[in-house]
């Protein structure tokens, strides 16, 4: 594994403002960004760390590997939280109802 992967450190994260037209490098579509963690040897930072999916800045099935959801092989990361195309957009639907919480706690 190289440096800055694997899975998401155990601690509590800041939960920033849902996105559903995220535009960055590796990440597009819908996308909620989560704070830096350090992970549990002190040494290494994660950054860039999202709740997020595979699809195009639109929400919508992309051609190439990295915007279109080709299943349960999709769900492997660099430490985000990845969720399929039809989950996230439920999660959005979800969160819209009241008001989203502001922090995450992973275990």
């Amino acid at each position: 594994m190289r440096l800055g992967q694997g899975w998401l450190p155990a601690g509590t994260y800041t939960v920033g403002a849902r996105q559903t037209r995220y535009n960055g490098n590796f990440i597009k579509g819908y996308a909620i960004p989560l704070s830096n963690k350090t992970c549990k040897n002190g040494r290494t930072t994660r950054t860039e760390l999202f709740i997020h999916s595979e699809m195009t800045r639109t929400g919508e099935q992309g051609s190439t590997e990295s915007r279109r959801w080709d299943g349960v092989g999709d769900y492997k990361s660099a430490g985000c939280i990845k969720l399929a195309p039809q989950d996230i957009k439920k999660l959005f639907r979800n969160l819209s109802r009241g008001s989203a919480p502001s922090r995450l706690v992973v275990v």
